[in-house]
């Protein structure tokens, strides 16, 4: 099979052997050979989404190439280029620079295919490698050898290298081993936990911004304009940028940073492609140095799988994704820990589709704008933290800039779970009657903050087993919405119904509409109590994400070694029993849900739906929040994540969805209490936004770096 990128964002899976041709094998110096490895690169990502000069559809995308000969068994890579061979620069050795070149992948058809027509001169054989995948780093490192051929060891050192992705890495690896010091600058704090091995293995520094200056060289790795004007602006008199990538599609560079590369006679080094000497260097450089380019490998996919990977590789939100052919759809991919859990886009998909509720994506310009406000504050940029993204996030939900939180609602859901028959909880099943009377009575951690944070409070019955008196059902807080006298046993059969399912989404969807018609709800917190609930969320969250059941589970309420051990034994057993959907909200609802689960789950794909920014507590709310991401993606964008609790699956689930925790409080306390202090912390950020100064208002230069 091939990937035929047919149109911007299209790809179609078709037939080797019908349809559009892989390459012309009709000249004898074409070799038709079996592509094991391709590496998924930026500039793939780039020409999905934008297209590329000179890109005629369809196309086969793909040039980071490993491929074997079925009769000798050896493994190539192949410098992907195809030049004129006649030219002074093909003369000189520096084919890359051909006039017509032709680039494999771009002009014609490349390796995201099984079978793949390559010229025979092009083949550079990897020799022994314990891991053969990693000879598609042969491309982009010798793109490196390349811009770097012009890097003086003994006097351009240290470099400060702009981006800590994959190519950041392997210039600090590179050039440590010609003996020059590096620092590497990554913003994004997920990315640096995600890269310290292999930063650590390179002997770099990574930070997310440094005073320092005077560096003697420079490498700006990713498309940024801010972060290649400070590669510039880092370099001492005389100093050295490495241009490989600076500035994105359709953007300006000022002429400050022109007069800037004139007062301290910078030079520039321009770095385009790779020769095949280059290539045969870069190929040689893997196979001594074989574990650092193991540690850059994120993850093999399939080429069914590689849409689903665009969008992480064009944010560059992690380290290599490489396609092995010799993976098929159905092939076990577990995921062992969290780690390993793949970034929202794999799983919820294209967010543009329909599906429950009817929520808008939110305009990438009301994100612009409120950021462009924000940053605009009289204030350092980002000084503010977490309070600034959650401004910007509240701002282009609510679409103002003027943000206000008025009307602040925190739901409890409530149901009990038929699971505590197997003694997984150090409760009994009767304490979820006994919290919503106290919830009722005004006297439970949740009503303490709520009153304490201007909130209202309501609790939803949607399951408990149990029928409360008349004097608590009269409190104003109480909704009664109750399904069924309890979730089934999940361990023994489904826990729910698929018509209780939808039916209890649906009421879930029922009371937010209900009271933000009559209060007009500004922000909406998830709570929840259900003693067992844990035992659920832990199965959803190992269902969705496929994480071990050992490392998702967590104590819940309080359980002992003896206990907890029990507990995964019991969910392993649910989850080979149940064999719920990873895909399907419902189908993951009916084998090892609860009735408050999808109660939440209902009120978050509503709120969204009415444009309402949407706060997930604990390790509950957000296995319904991950429900709720299945049954329409468009609600992930309307999540913020309140708290990070000392649950395992918790942060699993969040990574899932590509949220951050607000908060790290070490609580385990549920009832919506995350949320709450969250939401408070939400409305001191909407002050910010609307109250403190610009730096034009408050008179302030705004700073400049030359």
């Amino acid at each position: 099979m091939k990937l035929v990128l047919s149109g911007l964002k299209t790809l179609e899976v078709q037939s080797i052997e019908t349809g559009h041709s892989v390459s012309d094998e009709s000249s004898s110096e074409k070799k038709m050979l079996d592509v094991e490895f391709c590496g998924v690169c930026r500039t793939d990502a780039k020409m999905f989404y934008e297209g590329q000069r000179d890109l005629i559809f369809p196309r086969v995308m793909g040039h980071e190439l490993v491929i074997s000969d079925g009769i000798t068994g050896k493994h190539y890579t192949v410098w992907p280029g195809e030049s004129c061979e006649e030219c002074e620069h093909c003369a000189s050795g520096r084919e890359h620079l051909c006039e017509n070149i032709r680039i494999l992948g771009f002009h014609f058809d490349g390796g995201y295919s099984h079978r793949v027509a390559v010229d025979r001169k092009n083949l550079i054989e990897l020799g022994e490698l314990t891991n053969p995948a990693v000879g598609t780093f042969a491309e982009p490192m010798g793109c490196l050898i390349n811009i770097f051929s012009n890097l003086d060891p003994e006097t351009d050192s240290p470099i400060i290298i702009y981006g800590g992705g994959t190519l950041g890495l392997m210039a600090a690896f590179y050039t440590a081993r010609l003996g020059i010091e590096s620092v590497i600058i990554e913003k994004d704090e997920e990315k640096i936990a995600i890269i310290k091995p292999a930063a650590e293995c390179a002997g770099a520094r990574v930070l997310k911004d440094t005073p320092e200056s005077d560096f003697a060289s420079a490498i700006n790795t990713c498309a940024d304009n801010i972060a290649f004007a400070r590669s510039l602006s880092k370099l001492r008199k005389g100093g050295k940028l490495f241009y490989f990538s600076g500035v994105k599609k359709n953007e300006n560079v000022t002429t400050n940073l022109l007069n800037l590369v004139h007062y301290r006679e910078l030079k520039i080094f321009g770095g385009y492609g790779l020769s095949r000497k280059h290539m045969i260097t870069a190929t040689r450089f893997i196979s001594e140095n074989e574990y650092f380019f193991e540690m850059l490998i994120h993850k093999s996919i399939s080429l069914s799988d590689l849409a689903s990977v665009m969008p992480l590789v064009i944010k560059g939100k992690s380290l290599k994704y490489i396609v092995d052919t010799g993976l098929s759809p159905g092939t076990d991919r577990t995921l062992k820990s969290i780690a390993d859990v793949p970034d929202q886009d794999l799983i919820f998909g294209d967010k543009l589709k329909s599906g429950w509720g009817n929520i808008t994506a939110i305009p990438d310009d009301r994100i612009r704008k409120a950021k462009a406000k924000m940053d605009d504050k009289a204030k350092p940029l980002g000084g503010f933290g977490t309070i600034e993204k959650l401004a910007v996030k509240i701002s282009s939900i609510r679409n103002s800039l003027q943000p206000v939180l008025e009307n602040k609602m925190v739901l409890v859901f409530a149901g009990d779970h038929g699971i505590c028959e197997e003694g997984v909880s150090a409760y009994p099943q009767e304490v979820t009657k006994q919290m919503v009377g106290t919830f009722l009575k005004g006297k439970a951690a949740i009503n303490v903050l709520c009153e304490n944070y201007g909130l209202e409070l309501r609790v939803i019955d949607m399951g408990v087993n149990h029928l409360f008196n008349d004097d608590l059902r009269r409190s104003p807080m109480f909704i009664d919405k109750k399904i069924r006298m309890g979730s089934r046993n999940m361990a023994l059969e489904p826990a729910l119904t698929e018509w209780e399912a939808n039916e209890s989404i649906k009421k879930g969807m029922e009371v937010f509409e209900k009271i933000h018609q009559e209060e007009n709800i500004d922000i909406l917190g998830l709570g929840e109590i259900g003693i067992g609930n844990t035992s659920s969320a832990s199965a959803i969250i190992c269902a969705v994400t496929g994480m071990d059941v050992e490392m998702v589970t967590g104590r819940g309420t309080g359980i002992d070694d003896k206990v907890w051990k029990h507990k995964v034994e019991t969910l392993q057993k649910v989850l080979d029993y149940q064999n719920p959907s990873s895909v399907n909200g419902i189908d993951i609802l009916r084998k090892v849900g609860g009735y408050e689960i999808a109660g939440m789950t209902g009120a978050a794909l509503a709120a969204a739906s009415a444009g309402i920014p949407v706060v997930l507590d604990g390790l509950i709310s957000t296995s319904a929040g991950l429900v709720a991401g299945l049954l329409n993606p468009l609600v992930l964008e309307y999540f913020i994540a309140g708290h990070k609790s000392v649950e395992p699956g918790h942060m699993a689930a969040f990574k899932y969805m590509g949220l951050e925790a607000v908060l790290d409080l070490s609580m385990r306390l549920g009832e919506g209490t995350g949320a709450a202090l969250t939401i408070n912390l939400c409305e001191t950020a909407c002050s910010v936004m609307r109250n403190m100064a610009s730096f034009d208002e408050a008179g302030i230069c705004p700073p400049v770096t030359i």
